[in-house]
């Protein structure tokens, strides 16, 4: 195959001593792996290496790893380079360094590659490549199919050309690769352990503020202008139902929750709410309401993407109803443990409809919807409702029977307000916190690529001028391959005259 201007870097001169060769003359195997058929949930046969097995950073992770049971299989061994050669733009061209033999087969959307020369560092080349998959050169120049991406091994043959540098300089070039890549990830690692204490200081603001500890001062300095939380609700209640609920009905004793203040009260949720109340069935079918499927609540954040809608028709049928100001809270596993939980306003014409797997909480107008929100919010309160969850394995739900009979801190009013003022008031510190963080991480990213780009531009590691050019590497390689075919044709010979042999006998 005739040598040309490197394809992927074509405006880049090579540095001294360096030469280009295709990825096909320095690898005795290019192949892909076969379909897993049906993985064995009990973990029993051999480990079954998939796309998602290799992350953004080429390390091979394994905590989702699926078993297969086949007679025949080829193994990875030590220096094979994995490359994920089929799924969506985005992942295609993921690659990985095997670092020691295994006893793992990997997917046919994966292919194997196996250099065999010693003139090359395998580890080298599986840079090489992952430095072509964060320059977005495989996701350029994939084939396109329905939903998916792909790069055949033809193209990884006939188009990827190494930039080749001397032997000692790969040594050094993989090693300092290595030493820096340490770096970044032990920062990586520190910033993402900063991630999970900000996560769990949320919920400790969230504990803190229905324990009424963030409020503490603020009801020292107004203890003589709060109204009681019972005479409030009390009111609320009778100007809505026009009834006048038992105290019984209304307040609950409970052992379990025992650390609010004691001017405090507790209610069950299905006192101040009607929860999945039916839509209004006067509303013209020709009326544009907002669409909310579950991907379209965020975790955690409140978050709703309001960007969709369709018209009444459409959704009267088949889906969840909600207003302005309701209280969306996703009922399914694992969505209701992510926190998909939001208030929905700014909807088209004050009307949404959305997942079935959405319960909608209607609360009592002056109440503030924050602090309910904020509530629901809770980490502990969710895992509470995941043990108490219905049905079956993949489809456990959230019953309407226990979002009724969530016990909810009752403050007065005024105090509400002031929880979700000092519950904000954190957060934004937190959120800015996150905010740099994930700025920090992004530079980790960005100093991972460039990394690998200096290292294939000759500008990582010094170079020295007693190392053997690379022109002579490519003499040795192309020299090993002449024997290689000696050695086949020899055999092949071989084989056909001991088989004439048997045939004359």
């Amino acid at each position: 195959m005739p040598m040309k201007k490197n394809e992927v870097n074509e405006k880049e001169t090579l540095p001294k001593g360096w030469s280009e060769i295709y990825l096909s003359e320095i690898s005795s195997i290019i192949n892909s792996g076969f379909p897993s058929g049906k993985h064995n949930k009990n973990k029993i046969g051999i480990p079954h290496l998939r796309p998602m097995n290799i992350d953004y950073n080429g390390y091979i992770d394994l905590t989702e790893i699926k078993y297969v049971q086949v007679k025949k299989y080829d193994s990875l061994l030590k220096g094979d380079i994995l490359f994920n050669n089929t799924n969506s733009p985005d992942l295609i061209g993921k690659t990985s360094y095997v670092k020691e033999d295994t006893n793992w087969a990997y997917s046919n959307h994966m292919t194997r590659i196996r250099v065999n020369t010693k003139s090359i560092i395998p580890k080298y080349i599986a840079y090489f490549l992952h430095n072509l998959f964060l320059q977005d050169f495989f996701k350029l120049n994939c084939s396109h199919h329905v939903n998916q991406a792909s790069v055949n091994t033809k193209f990884l043959q006939e188009k990827i050309i190494i930039p080749l540098s001397p032997l000692n300089e790969q040594n050094r070039i993989v090693s300092k690769i290595d030493d820096l890549f340490r770096e970044v990830d032990s920062g990586i690692l520190h910033l993402n352990k900063c991630k999970i204490l900000l996560k769990q200081f949320r919920q400790s603001i969230l504990k803190y503020a229905f324990e009424g500890k963030l409020t503490a001062k603020w009801r020292e300095k107004n203890i003589d202008e709060i109204e009681s939380p019972k005479l409030q609700l009390k009111r609320l209640l009778k100007s809505h139902s026009g009834n006048n609920l038992q105290d019984e009905e209304i307040f609950f004793e409970n052992h379990d929750i025992n650390n609010i203040p004691s001017s405090w009260i507790l209610t069950r949720l299905q006192v101040i709410a009607k929860l999945n109340p039916k839509s209004d069935a006067n509303i013209s079918n020709n009326t544009e309401v907002s669409f909310l499927p579950m991907r379209c609540v965020h975790e955690e954040t409140g978050y709703v993407d309001l960007s969709l809608s369709k018209m009444l028709k459409e959704v009267r049928k088949g889906y969840t109803s909600f207003i302005e100001n309701d209280i969306i809270f996703a009922k399914i596993t694992p969505c209701m443990e992510n926190g998909k939980i939001a208030i929905v306003n700014n909807l088209r014409n004050g009307i949404g409809f959305g997942s079935t797997e959405f319960h909608v909480i209607r609360l009592i107008n002056e109440l503030p919807r924050k602090y309910y929100f904020y509530y629901l919010l809770q980490e502990n309160l969710r895992e509470d409702a995941k043990i108490h969850m219905k049905g079956n394995a993949g489809q456990l739900r959230v019953s309407s029977m226990y979002m009724q009979d969530i016990l909810i801190p009752f403050p007065s009013l005024n105090e509400q307000y002031v929880i979700i003022d000092e519950i904000e008031k954190s957060f934004s510190v937190i959120n800015d916190i996150e905010s740099n963080v994930e700025i920090c991480l992004l530079q980790k990213q960005f100093l991972r690529n460039s990394i690998l780009k200096n290292a294939f531009e000759g500008k990582l590691v010094a170079q020295d001028p007693h190392d053997e050019p690379a022109s002579i590497l490519l003499e040795k390689i192309k020299q090993e391959k002449s024997l290689i075919e000696i050695k086949k044709n020899s055999k092949r010979i071989t084989e056909n005259r001991n088989f004439k042999q048997m045939k004359l006998l």
